[in-house]
């Protein structure tokens, strides 16, 4: 049996074609799932913080205003930020305390030189101030110790109010490599 040119072209259309779809189900479709789930779960986490911040600025007399650039100030510039967040925001939730306010400072870019190689990296403050009971501290304490994220403790304070829950504070610092940080030798600089 012999295939004409015609059939030829129908075939490799129709491989193609089944190509295309087999594509676009199993590997763009999951994708573009997935990139609409967290634009949702960013958009969530955003008018949360700022919901968040416009009622502190109520509190404390400020008028509030629900423009997204509040989330700029609360959450620095940085591609870590996002993560960062999402992870303590994943140590609060699985220790179970409830959270009252999450501030960064201002990131720092530090240098450190060891045997002729200069390391750089940044440092970003955060102060956390949570509410919940002795034993839900102290799991949010030994959550924050486990992760992989390298978190020095400037301060921790744990004030009983008087119905016995734990009013926790917490101020951070946290190291990261940064986007263009890592060693440079001596002779470069």
């Amino acid at each position: 049996m012999k295939i004409s040119r015609r059939d030829k072209k129908l075939l490799i259309f129709t491989l193609l074609f089944c190509l295309f779809v087999c594509y676009g189900n199993f590997v763009f479709k999951p994708r573009y799932d997935r990139l609409k789930f967290l634009h949702k779960e960013i958009s969530r986490k955003e008018r949360f913080i700022t919901e968040t911040h416009s009622a502190v600025k109520r509190d404390r007399g400020v008028p509030a205003t629900s423009n997204i650039s509040l989330f700029n100030d609360i959450v620095p510039k940085t591609k870590e930020s996002e993560s960062l967040l999402k992870t303590i925001d994943m140590v609060i939730a699985k220790g179970g305390m409830q959270q009252i306010s999450i501030s960064f400072g201002e990131e720092s870019r530090q240098k450190l030189s060891l045997e002729g190689d200069n390391f750089s990296y940044n440092m970003l403050p955060v102060d956390i101030h949570l509410k919940g009971t002795y034993s839900q501290a102290i799991n949010t304490l030994a959550l924050l110790e486990n992760q992989k994220r390298f978190f020095n403790y400037k301060s921790l304070d744990m004030v009983a109010d008087e119905k016995g829950n734990i009013n926790l504070s917490i101020s951070l610092k946290y190291y990261n490599m940064g986007e263009n940080m890592g060693t440079e030798t001596a002779g470069t600089q």
